[in-house]
């Protein structure tokens, strides 16, 4: 069987355009393929850095903690040469009680 040479033309132009698509489809796939993988590694570093800012935040509960401790206000005190007081009386304002040192509207 002889085909016209405008079929063989026209097979090849089809042959052209799926071949093009063929290549099309394959960047279209290699470009998605290198999107997912960047996004992986960005989230991977993003849970990295989570992790370490968790660690800091914990790290500095731990100092907070440690500076409002009553030991460390002792020493603090001690330092700016506080006294203590030798009484102290509480005042009841309706549901909130305050100490107040030497206050005349202590009960």
């Amino acid at each position: 069987m002889h085909y016209s040479r405008s079929y063989n033309a026209h097979l090849v132009k089809w042959h052209s355009v799926l071949v093009a698509l063929l290549v099309g489809f394959a960047i279209a796939y290699v470009w998605q393929q290198n999107q997912g993988a960047q996004h992986a590694f960005s989230i991977r570093e993003l849970e990295e850095k989570r992790a370490a800012l968790s660690g800091d935040i914990r790290d500095l509960n731990w100092q907070l903690s440690k500076v409002r401790s009553l030991a460390e206000v002792a020493s603090r005190a001690e330092k700016l040469s506080l006294q203590a007081p030798e009484e102290v009386t509480y005042v009841h304002l309706g549901f909130s009680t305050v100490a107040a040192y030497g206050s005349p509207l202590s009960p």
